[in-house]
């Protein structure tokens, strides 16, 4: 009896964390796609103020600052000879 009993607490216990595994992972897959689709669609960012360079360009939201200005100050010179 002990046995049986041993047995049912085992497999209820294995069902119920298979099934929560499978929503988790499939709601990890759907905030991963939402993110994805995040990052990809460009954002504005505008420079204002006494900084050399000021406007509106477009950035990556995954880009950090000190890239998005170096990358700003390299073109800088080549829009400027334009």
């Amino acid at each position: 009896m002990k046995i049986i009993l041993f047995t049912l607490i085992i497999y209820c216990t294995t069902v119920s964390f298979g099934q929560g595994n499978e929503q988790e992972s499939h709601q990890s897959q759907q905030i991963q796609k939402l993110s994805n689709t995040q990052f990809m669609q460009p954002i504005t960012v505008t420079i204002g103020g006494y900084f050399y360079i000021t406007g509106s360009f477009i950035a990556s939201p995954s880009e950090r600052v000190d890239v998005f200005i170096t990358r700003l100050i390299a073109q800088t010179p080549k829009q400027l000879a334009n």
